[in-house]
C-alpha cells in the first residue's frame, strides 16, 4: 500500500531528516497497523525501522483500525513485508484483516508453522480471498505439521463465501481442526461446571459433539468459544451464557456482550461490533438492520451514515431546519415534513426535489402519487392515475 513519502528537493525523505528518536516517539501515537506500515515504508531509515520494531509489542494486528479506505489498499505484498518485519511466526497471536479487500492469500505465508497464533479473522466482503492460498497455511499450524502440545490455533473466522461454497480444501481443514480442538480436552470455564465441552444437540451434529459446525446454516462456525475473550464454555443450560450475532453468527459470552454487541431495543436484532457500522456524527457503533426506530440503527443519506440518535441533530437538505425524516425511496436527502411531498394515494412521504423519477403528477386529477402507486400507469406509458 502506498505510504506518503514527501521528499526534500534533493530527493531525501523529510522523515529521514528527523532524528530516529522523534520518529519512534511519533509512532507511539499511531495504531499498531499504522505503526507497522510506517516501519516498512521508505519514510523510515533502517535504524528507525529497527527501533520501532524493538520498542513496541506485536502480538496483535487489526487492520480494521486503518479505516475502510486505507485497509482496502492493502496488498499481499504489504502483508508479507509487515509479517516478516515483526517476525509474526513467533510473535503474533491475533490477526484481523477486516476491510482488506485486496488481499488474495499469499500474504499470510510468513505465518506458516506458527505455534503462537491463536486467532485469525479472515472475514471480508470481498470475494477475492482464496481458500487454496490460505487454508494450507492454516493447516501448517496444526498437527502433524507442528507438535500437538505446541499448536495454539483456537479461533478461525472465515469469509461468508467460504462457508457458502464449502469447497473440499476448506471442508477437510474444518474436519482436522475440529479433531485437534477435541483432542485438547478443553474444560468449561464455569468453575462450578468444569466438564468437557460437548453437546449432543442434533441441530448442530448428527452423531457426536463438535467444536466446528460442519453441517447446516452454521457451517464453519465455532461452538463453545467466545469470539472476544476466547473463554471456553459448554452447552449445559447453567453454563450457556452467551449471545449470538445475527449477522456473522458468531458467539460471545455474556461477560463480553455488553461491550462488543449491540442490542436493538425494538426489533431485538443483535449484532457484534465487527458487523456494525460507525455513525459519522458521534463515531459510535451503529446497527445496520432494517429497524428504523432503535437508537443504534442507521440512516443513510446525503449527510452520510448516522444513527437514529444523531439524525435530529442534522439539518434538512431543503430548508436547513432540523432534520426529522428521510426520503422513503432512494433516501438521497434528509428532509423535514415541509420539504417533502406526500403521496395522496398511500400517504407516504417522499422527496420531491431529488426523486423526480420516484413520484408522478396525474394530468387528469392533479393528484401526486409515489412510484409504487403510479406503477400501473407507468407500465402502459400513461400520464394519468384516474380514468
Amino acid at each position: 500500500m502506498p505510504v506518503s513519502n514527501t521528499t526534500h528537493k534533493h530527493g531525501t525523505s523529510i522523515l529521514n531528516l528527523l532524528p530516529n528518536e522523534v520518529i519512534v516517539h511519533s509512532a507511539a501515537f499511531l495504531s499498531t497497523p499504522s505503526r507497522a506500515l510506517l516501519a516498512v515504508s521508505q519514510c523510515c531509515s533502517s535504524q528507525a525501522t529497527q527501533a520501532i520494531i524493538e520498542q513496541f509489542k506485536w502480538d496483535t494486528l487489526d487492520f480494521g483500525l486503518l479505516g475502510k479506505e486505507a485497509a482496502s489498499k492493502m496488498t499481499d505484498g504489504d502483508l508479507v513485508s509487515i509479517l516478516n518485519l515483526i517476525n509474526a511466526r513467533d510473535n503474533l497471536k491475533t490477526l484481523k484483516i477486516t476491510g482488506c479487500s485486496g488481499i488474495i492469500g499469499s500474504g499470510f505465508n510468513p505465518l506458516r508453522n506458527s505455534t503462537v497464533l491463536e486467532e485469525i479473522d479472515l472475514r471480508n466482503k470481498s470475494m477475492v480471498l482464496k481458500e487454496s492460498s490460505v487454508v494450507p497455511i492454516l493447516s501448517s499450524m496444526l498437527p502433524p505439521n507442528v507438535p500437538a502440545a505446541s499448536s495454539s490455533l483456537l479461533l478461525v473466522r472465515v469469509p461468508r463465501h467460504w462457508r457458502d461454497r464449502k469447497r473440499s480444501v476448506f471442508a477437510e481443514f474444518l474436519n482436522v481442526f475440529d479433531e485437534v480442538l477435541k483432542d485438547r480436552n478443553y474444560r468449561c470455564c464455569n468453575e462450578k461446571c468444569g466438564s468437557l465441552c460437548q453437546t449432543f444437540d442434533p441441530a448442530y451434529v448428527t452423531d457426536e459433539y463438535t467444536f466446528i459446525n460442519q453441517h447446516g446454516d452454521l457451517y464453519g462456525i465455532a461452538n463453545f468459544i467466545c469470539t472476544y475473550c476466547k473463554k471456553i464454555f459448554c452447552e449445559q443450560q447453567e453454563c450457556m451464557l452467551k449471545d449470538f450475532c445475527q449477522d456473522c453468527e458468531h458467539q460471545v459470552c455474556m461477560d463480553c456482550s455488553p461491550t462488543y454487541y449491540l442490542h436493538c431495543e425494538v426489533c431485538v436484532h443483535i449484532t457484534c461490533i465487527g458487523c456494525s457500522e460507525t455513525c459519522d456524527t458521534c463515531k459510535q457503533p451503529a446497527c445496520d438492520s432494517d429497524c428504523d426506530v432503535c437508537p443504534t440503527s442507521v440512516v443513510r443519506c446525503c449527510k452520510g451514515l448516522n444513527c437514529q440518535n444523531c439524525v435530529p441533530q442534522l439539518q434538512c437538505s431543503g430548508c436547513e431546519e432540523e432534520c426529522l425524516m428521510s426520503c422513503e425511496y432512494s433516501r438521497p436527502k434528509l428532509l423535514c415534513p415541509e420539504c417533502c411531498v406526500k403521496c395522496e394515494h398511500c400517504g407516504e412521504d417522499f422527496c420531491c426535489n431529488h426523486c423526480e423519477e420516484e413520484y408522478f403528477d396525474c394530468l387528469g386529477c392533479s393528484m401526486v402519487s409515489c412510484a409504487e402507486c403510479s406503477m400501473l400507469t407507468r407500465e402502459i406509458g400513461a400520464d394519468y392515475c384516474c380514468d
